[in-house]
């Protein structure tokens, strides 16, 4: 039920046109029914011909609503998919950094990719279970008009025989959930195989132990739960087919015992019942994948409102323009605190004062986590101060802002991504301009330019940070931020960034802030301040 309510979320006149193509092939299979009756009747010898087009009709209405009831099911189970995919980036892009990395990656991923999957795949056969349905209720109309006591009869073991299945299914279900759960860990396992290959491969204990005390249980444990949870579905398709052969065992041999059955409607009733084999086993054999998919959905509709719970609320009428000058970026008395599972898990970056000026390159430093990209992400409006204020030019940045703020930013963070294509920059000869910054950065035998596409990014992490250094100089921003950006350059190159590159920045008016340890370029700095254990214990002037 929880997949149709979401069908009805996105489009209900089109469940309706569907659901009343549905019905219509319901009814063009009981009249199908009754014309075969009829057609094997001797009684009815004489008809054929007027049988024979009746029949033709009644099959091109059986086609055309089966063709009205799945196609617009169709359009419509894809659609509302696509829909619930964006819903979920949106949701992704709009969450708190600091929530979305507690959450984590493989998390997002396997609902992105594996779950809405599975929905689309349990959403494809919600056409064939609805016809089925119409026809099964159809074919009990039929045997209703020819015996109600035949009816009664036949709904009491079918009740029977739908509670035993549901009891086996929801029992299915719940192991096939838990089993979702277990999901996420292992898939967190498989990306540690896929991004830490180098690491397994080179230390063997290592690699052993993580086998023995990651991956294997956590696999072992969502077999388990795989291996229970389908076996309750086949369990519960097995209900289903002793009920269907209960049921030809009451029709052939407790049904002619109740008074006034006949042999005639005991036939009917019979062929009613053949009649009823095909929808029965349809959704017999769609119901394991339509549960997996209502198992999918609760996942990501947890994961959804979580994220939505979760979203920065930005007033969209804030959303402006970023400015073209800023004159000053300030933090006054701002702190952020993680909050771990234990309490000495704790910290506190701050509270920290600082005021950054136009044409000034300031250095960040300090020790393995004293706290410096925690503060660079303050900085860029990445991260929520827990108090404080931050204020762009004299305008104070809040919740209703803060969209509009990181905009004045570019970022290069040691977990940087790249993308293929220069999106979202505007100007003309962009090939041209970026053509002159793979030269100044070394990269015009790497790398080519066409379209704003860019040929490959399948290189190392030091020229694919150059790369992002183009993208950087591309969007021409106020204010530059960089993360250890030097880190995995050549010498000679390193020399470049901090005697070249950060200068012309400084000649053009930037703002520029650089996370370093190289303590050899100080001297390129305006100002240094130093963090340990997330308190500002320096900040002077560099020596030139």
């Amino acid at each position: 039920m929880k997949l149709i309510r979401f069908l009805l979320e996105d489009s209900r006149k089109t469940l309706l046109f569907a659901s009343i193509c549905g019905i219509l092939s319901g009814v063009a299979t009981t009249l199908l029914l009754g014309l075969i009756h009829q057609a094997v009747d001797p009684s009815h010898a004489g008809q054929g011909r007027v049988l024979a087009l009746r029949f033709l009709a009644v099959s091109l209405l059986f086609f055309l609503s089966t063709l009205g009831s799945h196609i617009p099911l169709l359009y419509l189970s894809e659609g509302a998919v696509l829909k619930l995919r964006l819903r979920l980036v949106r949701c992704i892009l709009k969450g708190r950094l600091r929530y979305l990395e507690e959450l984590g990656g493989h998390r997002l991923y396997a609902a992105l990719a594996g779950d809405v999957e599975r929905i689309t795949n349990g959403l494809a056969v919600v056409p064939a279970i609805m016809v089925s349905c119409v026809i099964l209720a159809g074919c009990l109309v039929y045997l209703g008009s020819l015996s109600w006591k035949a009816l009664v009869a036949l709904l009491v073991f079918m009740a029977f025989a739908v509670s035993l299945f549901g009891t086996a299914n929801g029992w299915a279900v719940r192991r096939l959930t838990k089993a979702r759960e277990i999901g996420d860990i292992l898939f967190r396992q498989f990306r540690a195989v896929a991004e830490g290959t180098k690491e397994l491969k080179l230390h063997a204990p290592r690699r052993k132990a993580f086998l023995d005390t990651m991956l294997l249980p956590a696999a072992d444990l969502y077999r388990q739960n795989r291996i229970v949870g389908l076996a309750g579905l086949e369990t519960a398709n097995a209900v289903a087919s002793l009920g269907y052969f209960a049921v030809i065992g009451f029709l052939l041999f407790l049904l002619p015992v109740l008074q006034g059955i006949g042999d005639d409607v005991l036939r009917s009733a019979v062929l009613v019942f053949v009649f009823m084999l095909a929808p029965l086993t349809t959704l017999g054999n769609h119901m394991h994948t339509f549960s997996q998919a209502g198992v999918a959905l609760r996942k990501i509709e947890s994961l959804g409102l979580a994220l939505e719970e979760n979203e920065s609320r930005e007033n969209p009428s804030a959303a402006r323009t970023a400015a073209t000058r800023v004159d000053r970026v300030a933090l006054d008395g701002v702190f952020y605190t993680y909050s771990g599972r234990n309490a000495d898990e704790r910290f506190t970056l701050g509270p920290i004062d600082l005021e950054i000026l136009p044409a000034e390159i300031l250095f960040i430093t300090g020790g393995n986590g004293s706290g410096k990209s925690t503060l660079g992400k303050l900085i860029v409006g990445l991260y929520e101060p827990d108090g404080g204020s931050i204020r762009l030019n004299d305008e104070d940045v809040s919740e209703l802002n803060r969209e509009w703020y990181r905009q004045h930013f570019t970022a290069i963070f040691g977990d940087f991504y790249l993308f293929e294509r220069l999106l979202g920059i505007d100007g003309d000869s962009l090939d041209e301009r970026a053509i002159e910054y793979l030269a100044q950065l070394r990269l015009q035998e790497k790398v080519t330019i066409e379209s704003g596409k860019l040929s490959t990014i399948d290189l190392s992490t030091g020229q694919r940070k150059r790369l992002a250094l183009l993208v950087a100089y591309m969007e021409d921003r106020p204010i530059y931020l960089f993360d250890e950006w030097a880190a995995d350059q050549d010498p000679q190159f390193k020399e470049i960034f901090y005697t070249q590159l950060l200068p012309e920045l400084k000649r053009r008016g930037k703002i520029v802030v650089v996370i370093t340890h190289d303590d050899r370029y100080f001297s390129q700095a305006d100002r240094i301040l130093k963090l340990a254990e997330g308190k500002l214990v320096v900040s002077q002037v560099a020596v030139l």
